[in-house]
């Protein structure tokens, strides 16, 4: 797993606005923020400064290599029209498996022996060209925990769930996979899904401890593009939780320093 160790020297101030392009007004969002290094010494910041953008914790789509806009007194301004913008993708799809005993809302099935629990999901529907329905997530993370036992870590089951995407033919761009931080943000063998054309649907089943979870799905090119909003859409007034990261590498030294971090969300931040 990435993890980051900040010993914070500036402060960052954000905000999180529509597009500015009007052709993205209704898809995109864009982070606008100012860096203050007030009684910190930042000699070249268009040289030493390195600024990353992380859209729900994840960086595949990260934005790198932002450069000031502006450099006023101890203030660094990054307001750009497009390097700065996201898509906004959706809202994550869920399922609850705390409980095996019980069917929550997007559990069709569940069937189990001595060997496995088998959770069959309801199946999905490509949601890119339908309106956007508000509803809450945790943006694509996922809590490990059962309704029946003491200790969820120990105590959790595993089950394997089978997804179901209805779909008219096989796919040419690329390939498409389940996505979420229940893998790492990872498009593998095992969170890939087949065309089925008995079915017409893709299928995948995955292995998963008990508790609650987000998913997505996304599709991979041939150059390992992954793209968010192929089979899930895209809209502005999704809610996303964004992280700024900047690192200093001080003159002289070898290694880059993280002294800011700032955590914002589309829906509180803007």
């Amino acid at each position: 797993r990435r993890f980051m160790i900040s010993n914070n020297k500036v402060n960052i101030t954000r905000r999180v606005a529509a597009a500015p392009i009007i052709a993205d007004r209704n898809y995109k969002q864009e982070i606008d923020f100012t860096i203050e290094y007030t009684g910190y010494v930042i000699n070249n910041p268009y040289g030493d400064l390195n600024v990353f953008l992380t859209q729900n914790n994840h960086w595949n789509n990260v934005k790198s290599g932002l450069k000031p806009v502006y450099v006023k007194d101890q203030q660094l301004v990054y307001d750009y029209d497009e390097q700065n913008v996201f898509s906004g993708g959706n809202e994550f799809r869920n399922f609850d498996i705390k409980s095996i005993r019980y069917h929550s809302q997007r559990i069709a099935a569940i069937q189990d022996d001595s060997l496995k629990n088998h959770v069959y999901l309801f199946p999905d529907e490509k949601r890119a060209f339908k309106q956007y329905s508000s509803q809450q997530d945790i943006n694509g993370n996922f809590v490990v925990k059962i309704q029946e036992g003491s200790n969820s870590e120990t105590d959790a089951d595993y089950c394997s769930i089978s997804f179901f995407l209805p779909y008219d033919a096989g796919l040419v761009e690329g390939n498409l996979y389940v996505f979420g931080a229940f893998n790492g943000w990872k498009c593998t063998r095992e969170n890939q899904l087949h065309f089925n054309p008995k079915r017409m649907a893709y299928e995948c089943i995955l292995y998963l401890k008990q508790g609650y979870y987000n998913y997505e799905y996304v599709l991979r090119d041939d150059k390992h593009q992954i793209d968010e909003t192929f089979i899930e859409g895209s809209h502005a007034v999704t809610e996303n939780d964004y992280c700024i990261l900047v690192y200093h590498r001080f003159p002289g030294t070898f290694y880059d320093q993280l002294i800011g971090v700032k955590r914002l969300n589309s829906m509180r931040d803007n």
